[in-house]
């Protein structure tokens, strides 16, 4: 079947030109990608006319099944047990407010979320302090899909360096000179936008660079 014949059915929003790109990899996610096929796979004709398959939902999802697997992998390497940032300071304070926050918000499982949500590439993240008046605050952490939000970007912060290629944010720029030698250059997805990370780069030149461990480090 014809991914882009199937993406197509899915609904359009001209109000919103992210919407339709995110919701169809949303959909992938959560199992209703073929959701908006007119006929059912064991059905072979209408009538007297045969149905082609790219018209007929499948009566298994294996692909996207496996796509959720090889999500769900990375997600757990990346936030997985021992693989959640630790809190390094020597401030005992620090240590123990920020302790308490993660867990209070529950912020691996949110970050968790947020991860696989985020694999479509690009994820929203709300933190709330509620305070009634004389009490103590709370916080929460919600995560959210971005369908339905549309970016604008400051002129002083650098927009002329990012153009739109089928509805996803790009930064562009010339690839790293690195010892005076042009490095061919890659794309990776942060976010919702495709930066551009040169071929031969580490985090010993890029600091965002890989899939290293990081420490949390805190004054």
């Amino acid at each position: 079947m014809s991914f882009q014949i199937i993406a197509a059915r899915h609904p359009h929003d001209k109000d919103f030109p992210r919407a339709h790109g995110v919701n169809v990899r949303l959909s992938l996610l959560n199992g209703t990608f073929y959701s908006h096929q007119p006929y059912p796979f064991h059905q072979e004709y209408a009538g007297n006319e045969y149905i082609p398959l790219h018209d007929r939902a499948p009566n298994t999802h294996t692909g996207t099944n496996q796509l959720r697997t090889v999500i769900d992998d990375h997600v757990s390497m990346l936030f997985g047990d021992g693989h959640f940032p630790e809190v390094d300071t020597a401030n005992a304070v620090v240590r123990k407010a920020t302790k308490d926050f993660i867990k209070d918000v529950g912020l691996v499982e949110r970050m968790r979320e947020a991860a696989r949500l985020g694999s479509v590439g690009s994820v929203g993240i709300h933190l709330k302090v509620l305070q009634r008046p004389g009490g103590p605050a709370r916080m929460f952490v919600d995560v959210h899909t971005t369908a339905y939000l549309t970016p604008e970007y400051d002129e002083y912060r650098g927009a002329h360096y990012i153009t739109f290629e089928n509805g996803v944010a790009q930064i562009v720029r010339a690839p790293l000179d690195v010892l005076g030698g042009w490095i061919s250059q890659a794309w990776v997805y942060i976010g919702g936008f495709a930066a551009p990370v040169d071929k031969l780069a580490n985090s010993a030149n890029i600091p965002t660079a890989g899939w290293a461990r990081r420490l949390l480090q805190m004054p």
